[in-house]
């Protein structure tokens, strides 16, 4: 089967179940076996990629590499200058913010922080031990009338 233009593909796509076309595909000369397309759109764009071998491909990147940028993950140095450029000097981070008011004399209420931060209770709890373990400071924990409480010793 001949198709002129991309439209003529998408028509006959149209008209086709998506195992017929992805069957279709497969019957291609030098493409990757698939065993269903996300889309008719997609699999039109594929099919015309592969028939028109004289156009430049364009490269794509993996999903591995898509889920990561999703995710949010830090890959490397680079991303982390990137996350801090982001910011504007002088602004106050989260964690600046929670230290100011954990390093008050009467503390914290658990209610205040999830308040101030618009978090639920336990990414607050989250957060405090995260503080404990992995930026050193010592959090001193007390429950006052069935409220509990934080402070930076």
């Amino acid at each position: 089967m001949e198709f002129k233009t991309k439209a003529a593909l998408a028509e006959w796509a149209n008209d086709q179940t998506m195992a017929e076309i992805a069957a279709y595909y497969n019957g291609l000369p030098a493409v990757k076996p698939v065993k269903r397309f996300e889309s008719r759109d997609v699999a039109v764009t594929r099919i015309w990629a592969a028939l028109s071998p004289d156009k430049p491909k364009m490269a794509r990147k993996s999903k591995a590499v898509d889920k990561k940028a999703a995710s949010g993950r830090k890959s490397g140095k680079t991303a982390a200058k990137k996350i801090s450029s982001g910011r504007k000097k002088g602004t106050a981070t989260v964690r600046d913010e929670a230290v100011k008011l954990l390093s008050r004399a009467s503390g914290v209420t658990l209610p205040e922080l999830m308040k101030a931060f618009k978090w639920q209770a336990h990414s607050v709890r989250g957060f405090i031990s995260i503080l404990q373990s992995k930026h050193g400071h010592k959090i001193e924990s007390s429950k006052l009338d069935g409220v509990r409480a934080y402070r930076i010793k």
